[in-house]
């Protein structure tokens, strides 16, 4: 039997929490764990339940929904949040996304909607919780596979990058250069150019040698009709992807990823 989710509410709606409780306990998949009305409440009852998804408001006294997702921020564990509020400013969602939260949604909101993202959020947490070298061999299969040469600085580059966007997809966003490339400098002499430089040789390496199908497959609409191949940009967006759903496969079946990998080099 499947174990089930730990979740923890927190909003001032008490009703709006009885009734979203029933609702994830009636389902079968989750256990609710605590249901809180404020923000420290809310980060007592993360910091008791680690595992836990967090389904949270943003108006909360004590400390509201951003303070807390602050808090978890600094822990690494921000992506097991789901934010739940009328508040609708591109400001405060982008808020919310930078501070890593999984998903925002807007209220009014469904609970079967609630349901699946809470599930989303569980399965992304089961696979950050994967052994860093487990991960690790992962992201290397993934990199193989499309044909990255190994022992090389670009490959090991992607590698790197691909085990922080996996754990942080916040930092796909543009300028990608800024918010992930900088992060796998190596030195106090290296610079982003030296970075995208490697990782574009190490690229173009994989289409030169690679299995073009697969590629195909992959990259798709991504591989530029000029160069004939994705933007580092694009490789590391579509990889991270890639692995994530790998990881997914693995998280699902109890298989190894490298099985996916072969099943999609097949067809």
């Amino acid at each position: 039997m499947n174990e089930k989710t730990g979740v923890i509410l927190a909003d001032t709606d008490e009703d709006f929490r009885a009734m979203l409780c029933s609702a994830l306990e009636e389902s079968g998949e989750c256990t609710v764990y605590a249901s809180v009305g404020d923000g420290r409440a809310a980060l007592q009852a993360m910091e008791e339940h680690r595992d836990a998804v967090l389904v949270l408001e943003l108006t909360l006294p004590g400390l509201d929904g951003l303070g807390v997702l602050d808090a978890l921020q600094r822990e690494g564990r921000a992506g097991r949040a789901i934010v739940l509020s009328a508040q609708t400013r591109m400001q405060t969602v982008q808020s919310v996304m930078d501070k890593g939260a999984y998903y925002f949604m807007v209220k009014p909101c469904d609970l079967p909607s609630v349901q699946m993202r809470v599930r989303e959020a569980a399965a992304r947490s089961a696979k950050t919780r994967m052994a860093p070298a487990e991960l690790e061999w992962e992201i290397v299969s993934a990199l193989y596979a499309v044909g990255m040469p190994p022992n090389n600085e670009g490959t090991v580059l992607a590698r790197d990058m691909l085990l922080l966007a996996v754990n942080d997809r916040s930092l796909l966003r543009r300028p990608i250069r800024k918010n992930l490339f900088s992060r796998v400098l190596r030195g106090p002499n290296d610079t982003i150019d030296n970075v995208d430089r490697a990782l574009r040789s190490a690229i173009e390496s994989a289409w030169r040698e690679g299995d073009r199908e697969f590629q195909s497959r992959l990259f798709g609409a991504t591989v530029k009709r000029r160069s004939g191949r994705p933007t580092n940009a694009d490789f590391i967006s579509v990889m991270t992807g890639y692995v994530e759903m790998t990881l997914r496969y693995r998280v699902q079946h109890g298989a190894s990823g490298s099985g996916l990998i072969d099943r999609a080099s097949n067809g």
